[in-house]
């Protein structure tokens, strides 16, 4: 029989009084990750902001001023992409708020009253297992309802490629997950125009993707010079 140590006694505890669902402290380890590496990110904007919180799978920045916050938000796509690609998968937020420093002690303020709701662990009313009183799902169910919505959307995506976000009728899809995996599908067919591996089929959905445009919108003079434009935007782009 293995004897366990003080330390494993300790781990052992204190999962007991925190629950097996224990996303205080992932929440606070990933915030610890994303200070640290902050400065590659943001890049000179560092200097003048920084992560503050994690709410839910949206990600806090504070900054100096109220004007540096409209900066962050012109740039707050790429900002969440680099998030998302330094956790490589370990966590993937959808969205990215800022505030201004003189918001800053209500932001704390907010931040310790959502740890003290953390601490009341409720049941998952899909799979039964343990999550926050805040949540109306459990992490991994309500990421894997996540996957299940992103599967619908390239689903519709390759049969109708024009379609806006307004015009896909997914629940609970957010409009940066819509671009994220419409810019994915993209480059996809984009890459094939490029490397001459496309088909018939795959020439028209990265014509359709890239003017997002009607099939029958498109003429074939418009149609030739798209193809055209993508075969040769590696070339452009020297």
């Amino acid at each position: 029989m293995v004897q366990l140590t003080k330390f494993d006694s300790f781990q052992n505890s204190l999962k007991n009084f925190l629950g097996d669902d224990n996303t205080l402290i992932k929440r606070q380890f990933l915030l610890h990750k994303i200070r640290v590496v902050w400065p590659e990110i943001a890049g000179k904007l560092s200097e003048h902001c920084q992560p503050l919180r994690i709410d839910g799978k949206r990600l806090v920045i504070v900054a100096d001023n109220a004007p540096l916050t409209n900066q962050l938000f012109m740039v707050k796509t790429n900002l969440l992409q680099k998030v998302n690609a330094k956790l490589a998968g370990e966590y993937v937020f959808l969205d990215m708020s800022f505030v201004s420093g003189s918001l800053l002690k209500n932001e704390s303020v907010a931040e310790e009253k959502q740890e003290e709701e953390t601490y009341t662990l409720v049941v998952c009313p899909r799979c039964g297992g343990k999550m926050e009183s805040w949540r109306k799902l459990c992490f991994d169910c309500d990421r894997e309802d996540q996957q299940q919505r992103e599967q619908k959307l390239r689903q519709q995506l390759k049969a109708t490629p024009w379609l806006k976000f307004e015009e896909i009728k997914i629940e609970g899809l957010d409009k940066l997950t819509f671009h994220r995996i419409r810019e994915v599908l993209a480059d996809y067919y984009f890459e094939k125009v490029r490397l001459k591996t496309a088909t018939e089929q795959d020439q028209l959905q990265a014509v359709l993707l890239y003017t997002k445009k009607l099939p029958e919108e498109i003429s074939n003079d418009e149609y030739k010079m798209t193809l055209a434009i993508l075969a040769k935007e590696d070339e452009l782009k020297e």
